[in-house]
């Protein structure tokens, strides 16, 4: 299990469980960062695979980076 928690407002906090993948992004997504511009509607892919995580673009046609 993962913890990822917000640098901006710590209580914001969000479990992430091994074997899961989240959307991330500014709506209708697992994992919402509002408040950023340059963060897509659905913006990338977390994975959460045992003591690790990956983070890869959602292909969304943006063309935002990760």
């Amino acid at each position: 299990m993962w913890y990822l928690i917000s640098t901006l407002n710590p209580d914001e906090k969000y479990t992430l469980l091994v074997g899961k993948e989240y959307l991330v992004g500014r709506k209708d997504c697992d994992i919402v960062i509002s408040g950023d511009a340059s963060v897509s509607r659905k913006h990338a892919i977390l994975q959460v695979l045992h003591s690790e995580a990956n983070l890869g673009g959602s292909g969304g046609g943006s063309g935002g980076g990760v």
